[in-house]
């Protein structure tokens, strides 16, 4: 069995080691390791999430459990120190995630991630994602457009389910909303593979969902003063603006758009996404 070993001396502890994992279950059984960085388990960095104790939370809530998504996945380590593991070994020291990594993914056909939890809801249901942090953000969602989106869905007898940030989790809508996946990577991946349409600007969870397969929309995907959501950034990661991912599953776009709701529900209805 091969050992994968995430870095945390270069890597971050964040919604990027979904690269990672999918290219690591494209490979045969495997496990992962996560090796501490230098400033208290991580890499010594000035970008988000800023102290210690968020990027605990983050590893633990989001990298941690995404593992249990790779069905070929034996487990997951965090280790204590930086003692490289017996066996078949890869990435240890090396960076190795991001955007150009899941690209060439969807090149290769490889959408590995599966929930296999069940949700409760009994009616058929679209998520709306929201993206409400602290730091660029430019990038985040704009509420007053989703709901509007929400409105037109529930017009069609679907129910609108939104999930927000973290930090928002408890914080009610005019519509349902789901704290506990706001929280818990497991029972967000639930939700989003029971629903019938998910709803994104472009953040993590998008690309997690992304290669469990499940139908989706993202959008704002360019946001200019943010480098990593540059159109260079996009064109040279293999996303041109305008283009479509590489082998995408059923009902999955990408729409280079802000999201305002006339465009998405122009998307959806073209499309034929709901």
């Amino acid at each position: 069995m091969i050992t994968f070993c995430y870095d945390l001396s270069v890597s971050p502890a964040t919604y990027d080691f979904t690269g990672f994992l999918v290219s690591a279950a494209a490979e045969s059984d495997f496990a992962v390791h996560l090796i501490p960085g230098p400033w208290g388990g991580f890499r010594d960095d000035q970008f988000a999430p800023y102290s210690v104790a968020e990027r605990i939370l983050m590893r633990d809530r989001i990298v941690v459990p995404m593992t249990g998504l790779a069905p070929n996945c034996h487990g997951c380590v965090v280790q204590a120190d930086r003692r490289k593991p017996d066996g078949d070994v890869r990435h240890y020291g090396v960076r190795h995630y991001g955007a150009n990594v899941m690209v060439e993914m969807m090149r290769r056909g490889v959408f590995p991630l599966r929930s296999t939890k069940k949700t409760g809801r009994g009616k058929p249901y679209a998520t709306i994602t929201l993206r409400e942090a602290s730091y660029w953000p430019t990038r985040n969602s704009d509420v007053a457009e989703w709901l509007k989106v929400a409105e037109w869905i529930e017009r069609k007898g679907i129910e609108p389910v939104f999930v927000r940030d973290s930090a928002e989790a408890e914080t009610p809508l005019p519509f349902a909303t789901e704290p506990l996946a706001a929280i818990d990577l497991l029972e967000r991946a639930a939700i989003y593979a029971g629903a019938e349409l998910n709803l994104f600007v472009n953040n993590g969870p998008a690309w997690m969902a992304v290669f469990m397969g499940v139908p989706l929309l993202i959008c704002k995907l360019v946001v200019p003063d943010i480098p990593a959501a540059s159109e260079r950034w996009f064109a040279t990661c293999g996303l041109p603006v305008g283009s479509q991912m590489p082998n995408a599953r059923p009902r999955q776009r990408l729409l280079w758009a802000d999201d305002g709701a006339d465009a998405i529900i122009s998307e959806i209805e073209t499309c034929g996404l709901l």
